[in-house]
């Protein structure tokens, strides 16, 4: 199954050299994450999400075949780190708070 999502990924981005899938198996259920190039992550998602939507379609049928459950992610690189227990964005630094606490407030005028 890896195989055959880096051999779809190679031939659609521009930098086939970063293309990397990573796999997590429990089970029967498997999860592969897929990083690419930045410049390459408008191709592999397609016009929303079209051509990821179709790798997973492609996969799930792989999957079947095969007699297991497929899950497909999408590694972006540049988003904020998630704290992985909570499956939230990593807490923002404090100077944000301190920007925000010296905002001054509105008040609402009837």
């Amino acid at each position: 199954m890896k195989n055959l999502i880096e051999y779809i990924l190679i031939h659609i981005v521009d930098n086939p050299e970063d293309v990397k899938v990573e796999v997590e198996t429990e089970g029967n259920n498997s999860t592969y994450s897929i990083t690419v190039h930045e410049d390459d992550m408008g191709r592999v998602i397609g016009k929303k999400g079209s051509v990821i939507q179709a790798i997973r379609t492609i996969a799930r049928v792989r999957a079947i075949k095969e007699g297991e459950r497929a899950r497909i992610i999408v590694v972006d690189t540049d988003a904020p780190p998630m704290d992985s227990q909570t499956e939230m964005p990593a807490a923002v630094p404090e100077e944000a708070d301190v920007l925000e606490a010296e905002t001054p407030t509105e008040e609402l005028v009837d």
